[in-house]
C-alpha cells in the first residue's frame, strides 16, 4: 500500500495579493541609436520586436510603477518621466512590456510601494495619453 503524502505551502497574505511599487531601475537609457545599432537593426527587420512603441520613449522614463501579481510576476507597467508624466505603458496591444519580458520577480526589486489607488490613476492616465497620442 503506497503512502500519499501531501504538501501544504504556507503563503502569507503578502505573497497571495497583488503589491505594486514604483522604482528607478532600468531608467539609464541613452536618445537614439549607434550606427551599429541601427545597422543591426536593419538587419534584422524581419524578427519581431516586443515593445515596438517603448523604442523611441525609453530614454524618457525616470521611474517605473509596475503591478505584480499574486506570485511576484509583473503585470503593468507605467513609465513615468522626470515630473511624473506618463510616457509609456503595458503591456498593450502594440508593446508587450519592459518588465513582463524578464525573469524578474518582485523579490528582485528596489523602490517604494504604492498604492492600488494611485496604481489605477496612473493607468487611467496612461490610457488618456495612448488615446492622444493615437497608441493601441
Amino acid at each position: 500500500m503506497a503512502i500519499k503524502w501531501l504538501l501544504f505551502v504556507d503563503k502569507t497574505s503578502e505573497e497571495m495579493t497583488t503589491r505594486y511599487l514604483r522604482t528607478s531601475l532600468a531608467t539609464e537609457f541613452k536618445e537614439g541609436r549607434t550606427l551599429v545599432e541601427r545597422v543591426i537593426g536593419s538587419m534584422c527587420f524581419f524578427v519581431p520586436k516586443a515593445n515596438p512603441g517603448y523604442e523611441d520613449r525609453l530614454h524618457l522614463v525616470s521611474e517605473w510603477v509596475v503591478e505584480f501579481d499574486k506570485n511576484g510576476l509583473p503585470g503593468r507597467e507605467i513609465g513615468l518621466d522626470q515630473h511624473g508624466g506618463v510616457v509609456l505603458a503595458g503591456p498593450n496591444q502594440e508593446d508587450y512590456g519592459f518588465w513582463l519580458d524578464t525573469n524578474m520577480t518582485y523579490q528582485d526589486f528596489t523602490g517604494e510601494s504604492v498604492s492600488a489607488e494611485t496604481f489605477e490613476a496612473l493607468w487611467v492616465k496612461s490610457e488618456a495619453y495612448r488615446n492622444a497620442c493615437g497608441r493601441a
